[in-house]
């Protein structure tokens, strides 16, 4: 016997121990419905969305999910008020649980969300406050964003949209988009990072490694490094395959025409472990834009990285730079593109044998 209720309010007055239907989490259709069980012997802790306390006070409401996607809506995150906690119970759940978080809407968060579910995201945006200095989302194996030495494999992960607001020039330092830790050969399609200090971070720690992933590039505008691949504490970030998308440097940070803004950098290859650096990623068609990124690629100690005919779009602005650093940034190749020819290519601190074929 099915029963069927308006919304959550009405599930925790509901004293039978059927099945209730939720025909949504406010109000009927605003597209958190779910299917509930009676469960007696439960003592879980409420986490407002796949468990809520009987109105006995003995037993408690369990959540059956109707297919592998779970929603945002589900866990009551409908873009009215800060959210986090409700994303990160979400999270919590489809983890535990092997279901895929899903979801749409504008939704505002406040503080760092870590998930290593597989994600159908690229419908939702999420939007942090002006002033906002820490992680955004973290994909990561486990629930922290240093000291992480496990894996996560062979996940699915659709990102959200991850803005940070900006009221004023300059990035704010320790904001961090999207950090993607210790994946291994999953799939992820990025949707839009735009605000952060540093933007799509692909991050390598503990002795452990960001590598064999296929990525679609998607759009990553306006960061002060827009797309970060880093190497820490004996950690690697190797093998991995970008594709398509822009990341780009078009905003309002240019005071005078004709001016790069120090520090900023489209393409940042990072090797902060002192173990080989990201290397033999490959970057295929994607559009590298702007006239404010003072590098379109900087590389600190990387090597045998290349990339295939991607667009050096200049914005008009001559005088685009590829860096190479450290006796490890070797053997890196530009190979081709519209604009290869106008790329100023800068070898130093021992850097060699990298190449720009036009």
């Amino acid at each position: 016997m099915s029963i069927f209720v308006k919304n959550i309010d009405e599930l925790l007055l509901e004293q039978s121990r059927y099945v209730v239907q939720t025909l949504g989490y406010y109000s009927v259709n605003d597209g958190g419905h779910s299917l509930f069980y009676y469960d007696e012997n439960s003592t879980e802790p409420m986490d407002y969305g796949s468990c809520f306390t009987h109105v006995s006070g003995r037993g408690r409401w369990r959540m059956i999910p109707c297919s592998d996607y779970v929603s945002v809506r589900q866990f009551g995150c409908h873009g009215k008020y800060d959210c986090h906690k409700d994303i990160q119970r979400l999270f919590d759940y489809c983890s535990e649980n092997n279901l895929i978080a899903s979801g749409y809407g504008d939704l505002k968060l406040s503080g760092t969300v870590y998930s290593s579910c597989d994600m159908q995201m690229d419908r939702c945006k999420f939007i942090y406050p002006i002033g906002y200095r820490g992680y955004g989302l973290v994909v990561s194996p486990e629930k922290s964003v240093h000291g992480v030495s496990s894996r996560l494999r062979s996940k699915t992960i659709n990102l959200p949209e991850v803005i940070l607001k900006k009221d004023q020039r300059g990035w704010l330092p320790g904001s961090r988009g999207i950090s993607l830790i210790n994946l291994y050969h999953c799939t992820v399609k990025n949707n839009y990072v735009e605000g952060w200090d540093f933007g799509l971070r692909f991050w390598g720690q503990g002795g452990n490694g960001c590598v064999y992933n296929n990525v679609d590039t998607g759009y990553i505008q306006n960061n002060k490094a827009n797309l970060h691949l880093y190497c820490s504490d004996m950690g690697w970030c190797n093998q991995n395959t970008f594709i398509g998308g822009t990341v780009g440097h078009y905003s309002g940070e240019v005071l005078e025409a004709n001016q790069r803004v120090n520090g900023t950098k489209n393409i940042f290859l990072h090797d902060d472990s002192s173990y080989g650096g990201p290397n033999n990623n490959i970057f295929l068609n994607t559009s590298l834009e702007g006239f404010v990124d003072e590098f379109a690629v900087y590389s600190n100690g990387c090597s045998h990285n290349r990339f295939y005919n991607n667009r050096w779009e200049d914005g008009g602005v001559e005088g685009k730079t590829v860096w190479f650093s450290g006796k490890y940034s070797t053997k890196n190749v530009i190979a081709g593109g519209y604009h290869s020819e106008k790329l100023d290519m800068v070898e130093s601190s021992g850097a060699s044998g990298n190449r720009i074929e036009i």
